[in-house]
């Protein structure tokens, strides 16, 4: 931006001085250039639901086979919720995308947006607690009842004197624990005759109603996460894109660890309801479901406030930047000692009109503002020595200074002409309209000005086609780690049997499977908090093209490698390296999808385009890899009865992740 002039030194102060009491107030705007540097607790507060958001999946992850289970629901039908899961979102997600991008204020739309995913979601969580509670009365009513219909003495281990007459239809042999004509009836448990008629009615309920919530709850998540991060980057300056993701990512991945270390607490114990016969599970599952509905109620109203005023300050910043590039524009003007002579098509082109539209077009190709002209011999050998387009590692004010000192333009005044930096003078740049140029090269210069667009129609769908095949893949390796892994830890590596009776050393090994994979759970999570606070400086070393690729490659390495050696070592490793993937596939691609939407926008030329569209699209790719793979995984398991098959499938997937990423282009 060019120097201001001195008699707009009064506005520079009071811009300045308002943009110290904004760092006062924490808005943290800097007073140069008006370029705005986001404070760190606005961020914070911005990426507040991302920790409801996370612990709400990771709530899902851990308890959504148990809790069914436990509420009567066949393991057979326990896949039923990703089946309703996956098509719903995949068909809610785009369309609430594409309402959002509708109307005259979008932004109000998205904020309303981000209300509903949240009421969907906590929804959900009331369905679980509500289907909870009622199980929990039900066991609460069915030890009451034994304890009223087995508290007499004399109802077990007693006696029974029978008196039978020896006749041939009789054989005493037929009688266990018949001895001196007497039978002796004895139990160690009343559990068989606890099987009340109205079970059979009230267990099919509640497992009905706990998937409800888990649907409600994958969709409401599934929607937040595509509107809660539009909303943000949609309020903010591009600049701060990258950072505010990698911010979300550490608070997603603190909501993952805080619900994984609630899961270790014995809330049964610990509230003095253990005497509740099989209740732990209900107690442990319900206190941590109102943990998550507070996390979600406390973030939602603090990202939303915190966009509000992000939203406020950027107009006041763009107001401030409009005057201060009209105030540029009259100082530039001044220095030429030149009125504006003529129209647009016959004026000659000066140097400083050269250098401002160097500097204003996007990729730093010359725009001369429609000001075409012919050169003379001269002045076209000059020309051709100038380069018009700066290279890839060229600063735009070093290709600037290069084009000035290889031309040197005059321009005309009233009778006289001036040359600039003492060069050699030439003649004036001939006026020319449009009618003189021929039609060749008119139609070159057409087709040069197509080729500098930075993103036409066909490449960023092209883009976002490949980027939501990336995120299918991807996801479909997330749900092979975390749907399978525990099951597979307590059947290849601890030799456990699910179905193994009571106390049996299978059953016992098994539990303790469970065990070590609860555990590796949490050093996922706690990897994922990790590598998303060296996020950042990952992406500035290697670039996000690379991360993803090489994430994803080293991710379907980690499953092969633990489903060929099967031991604890291959586990941790690979719980290290999903934590990684993780923080990978919620960064890479949405800010990717961002980048190219927005260079859309600014070739647009004021046609609307569909961000929020776009982003929805790429979100709904999770769900559908979701719905691809998880309700074949338990069938192709029991079929093939190789415990690994669904490590196999997701080291395919992470490699087609990948593959599929490389066909993006430059990112």
């Amino acid at each position: 931006m060019a120097p201001r002039s001195a008699q707009n030194n009064h506005k520079d102060q009071g811009l300045h001085g308002q943009d110290h009491q904004s760092k006062g107030s924490g808005s943290g705007v800097k007073s140069k250039g008006g370029t705005a540097e986001m404070p760190l607790p606005r961020k914070l507060m911005l990426c507040a639901s991302l920790w409801g958001m996370e612990a709400s999946a990771d709530f899902e992850h851990l308890y959504q086979v148990p809790i069914l289970q436990n509420l009567g629901m066949p393991l057979s039908l326990v896949s039923l919720s990703g089946l309703m899961v996956g098509p719903a979102s995949v068909i809610f997600l785009p369309c609430l995308g594409w309402l959002t991008d509708r109307g005259s204020n979008p932004q109000c739309r998205k904020t309303a947006a981000i209300f509903f995913a949240a009421g969907l979601l906590i929804t959900g969580m009331m369905c679980l607690i509500a289907a909870n509670l009622m199980h929990l009365n039900y066991l609460l009513e069915s030890q009451a009842e034994k304890a009223a219909l087995f508290n007499v003495s004399s109802a077990w281990n007693d006696t029974v004197s029978l008196g039978l007459t020896t006749s041939s239809l009789f054989n005493a042999s037929d009688f266990v624990g018949f001895k001196s004509s007497t039978v002796v009836y004895s139990t160690d448990s009343p559990a068989a005759m606890t099987d009340l008629p109205q079970q059979s009615l009230e267990v099919p309920f509640k497992a009905g109603l706990g998937m409800l919530g888990f649907v409600l709850t994958g969709v409401g998540f599934d929607s937040m996460n595509s509107v809660v991060r539009s909303f943000v980057l949609a309020r903010c300056p591009r600049s701060e894109h990258t950072s505010l993701l990698v911010l979300g990512l550490i608070m997603a991945s603190s909501g993952g660890v805080s619900t994984a270390a609630l899961g270790v607490v014995d809330f049964s114990s610990l509230l003095g309801l253990s005497y509740i016969e099989g209740g732990s599970l209900t107690i442990q599952t319900s206190i941590q479901a109102l943990v998550v509905i507070t996390f979600v109620l406390l973030g939602l109203p603090i990202t939303v406030l915190a966009g509000s005023k992000q939203l406020k300050l950027n107009n006041v910043r763009y107001e401030a930047l409009i005057e201060d590039d009209a105030s540029d524009t009259d100082a530039a003007c001044d220095v030429h000692n030149s009125p504006q002579q003529d129209d647009q098509l016959t004026r000659s082109v000066t140097l400083d009109t050269l250098g401002n539209s160097i500097r204003s077009f996007p990729a730093g190709v010359v725009y001369f503002d429609a000001t075409l002209v012919h050169l003379d011999e001269d002045q076209a050998r000059i020309a051709e020595q100038a380069p018009l387009v700066p290279e890839d590692n060229e600063p735009q004010d070093a290709f600037v200074k290069s084009c000035q000192n290889s031309m040197s333009v005059s321009y005309g005044t009233s009778g006289s002409t001036y040359t600039s930096s003492g060069q050699q003078q030439h003649q004036t740049l001939a006026k020319t309209t449009l009618e003189d140029i021929p039609e060749g090269e008119m139609l070159d210069i057409m087709k040069d000005t197509e080729r500098c667009q930075p993103c036409c129609a066909s490449s960023y769908k092209r883009k976002i086609f490949f980027i939501a095949l990336s995120c299918f893949f991807c996801v479909g390796a997330v749900v092979m780690f975390t749907m399978t892994t525990s099951d597979y830890v307590g059947k290849a590596i601890y030799g456990g049997d699910p179905n193994g009776a009571a106390g049996s050393d299978g059953l016992l090994r098994y539990q303790e499977g469970m065990r070590t994979a609860s555990t590796g759970f949490l050093v996922y999570y706690a990897s994922y908090l990790g590598i998303s606070v060296l996020q950042s400086r990952l992406l500035a070393l290697i670039g996000r093209r690379v991360e993803f690729v090489a994430i994803s490659v080293i991710m379907g390495l980690a499953m092969l490698l633990l489903s060929v050696t099967a031991r604890l070592e291959a586990f941790y490793s690979l719980t290290v390296v999903a934590g990684l993937h993780r923080a990978c596939y919620f960064s890479v691609p949405y800010t990717v999808t961002n980048d190219v939407m927005q260079a859309v926008v600014s070739s647009s030329k004021g046609s609307k385009v569909n961000v929020g569209f776009a982003m929805s699209v790429v979100t709904a790719s999770a769900p559908l890899g979701y719905l691809a793979l998880f309700p074949w995984i338990t069938p192709l398991e029991d079929y093939t009865g190789d415990v690994s098959i669904p490590l196999w499938l997701g080291t395919g997937f992470s490699f087609m992740a990948a593959i599929s990423f490389l066909f993006i282009g430059k990112v």
